[in-house]
């Protein structure tokens, strides 16, 4: 579209004005490639509906799985022993420590080099955790060996729980934690995976949102907002009222943080709390922290844009400014629940992308 200077030195050349300059090219040259801004907020303005039903398939239980941490083969146990604590905080019964001392005195090899002994490993940790000599308080967490392929193993701890809020924690690990590999993950909280959710099968999920959002070089990209609501049963302690479950992706690929660096994606599953007048719990509800969004073409190569930062390399809310990273938060504050049908308002995001505009 052409300028309004330009219209006017169109009319006075017309005119028999003193300027004939070219007026394409005063276009032209007045014109310039603003920098985009890439997304680090998302706002959905929806009321999900009060008298919405629990998919009849999609179970109110999540899995709730720590980020794993890795032990390298070849580890000297006789020379490095390790001492850390498993954590589970929840409501109820199913909340308390454990602390796990892992040497040779313990029956753990002098060297794990094999995946036989890996799995020995992991059943002298759930022998620690469970033994019923033991004066700690058991939790309801097991341990089991992760395989990412190429000959690449870890430790996963994991829990079945149906505590408001729990997560696991490792925490307190030895000094030499830094050699070996597992520092990053100290004091990590458990990732959480909705069973039985389907993004391609719309019963196994409650109400959908999606906004064109951009990364750092300005590129579009498809962000989708999965609502899943949780059951709740009066006569049973572990289910809450006013619960729900909202499930993330972008361009329909998962974008939780990975169990380990350089892991696969996992689900990004937060939990929604509404109050009795409608409006979100913000004591119970979890600040959504998207941290590990890699932005990909369409035919699935990076664009180049800037990737994430997981909350195990130290990412948090509020998002630094200027950002650093593909990283952005959604803002459940315009959210509401009401006894009126689900109505998707509007989902606003702060992004800007790539475009021609007029110099100063």
């Amino acid at each position: 579209m052409r300028s309004v200077w330009a219209y006017l030195l169109l009319l006075l050349a017309a005119c028999g004005g003193d300027d004939h300059r070219d007026v394409e090219a005063l276009e032209e040259a007045d014109l310039v490639v603003c920098n985009p801004d890439r997304t680090t907020r998302v706002t959905p303005i929806i009321n999900l509906s009060a008298s919405a039903r629990p998919p009849e398939n999609s179970l109110n239980a999540t899995t709730l799985v720590s980020n794993t941490f890795t032990l390298p083969l070849a580890n000297d146990f006789s020379a490095n022993p390790i001492s850390f604590d498993l954590v589970l905080s929840g409501q109820g019964e199913n909340t308390g420590l454990v602390s796990i001392h892992l040497d040779t005195l313990v029956g753990v090899p002098a060297q794990v080099n094999t995946f036989s002994q890996l799995e020995m490993l992991a059943s002298i940790i759930n022998d620690q955790i469970f033994s019923p000599n033991s004066p700690q308080r058991q939790i309801d967490v097991s341990v089991d060996i992760q395989d990412f392929g190429n000959e690449t193993y870890a430790l996963q701890f994991s829990s079945f729980d149906f505590g408001l809020n729990s997560s696991i924690h490792i925490s307190g690990v030895s000094a030499n934690s830094a050699e070996l590999g597992i520092n990053p993950f100290l004091n990590s909280t458990a990732g959480r995976e909705s069973h039985n959710f389907d993004q391609n099968d719309a019963a196994t999920y409650n109400a959908f949102a999606n906004v064109t959002i951009y990364d750092s070089l300005g590129i579009e990209h498809e962000l989708q907002m999965y609502f899943v609501k949780q059951v709740f049963d009066l006569s049973d302690p572990a289910t809450f009222p006013n619960h729900w479950f909202l499930i993330v992706q972008v361009n329909n690929l998962d974008v939780g943080d990975p169990w380990m660096l350089n892991s696969t994606l996992t689900q990004a599953t937060h939990e929604v709390f509404f109050s009795d007048d409608g409006t979100v719990h913000d004591i119970l509800s979890q600040p959504v922290l998207i941290s590990n969004w890699r932005p990909l073409a369409e035919d699935g190569v990076p664009t180049g844009a800037a990737g994430p930062i997981n909350v195990s390399q130290g990412a948090g809310i509020p998002i630094p400014d200027p950002p650093t990273s593909s990283n952005f938060v959604i803002d459940l504050s315009q959210m509401t629940q009401f006894g009126s049908e689900t109505i998707l308002l509007n989902v606003e995001q702060n992004g800007v992308p790539s475009r021609l505009c007029h110099s100063e």
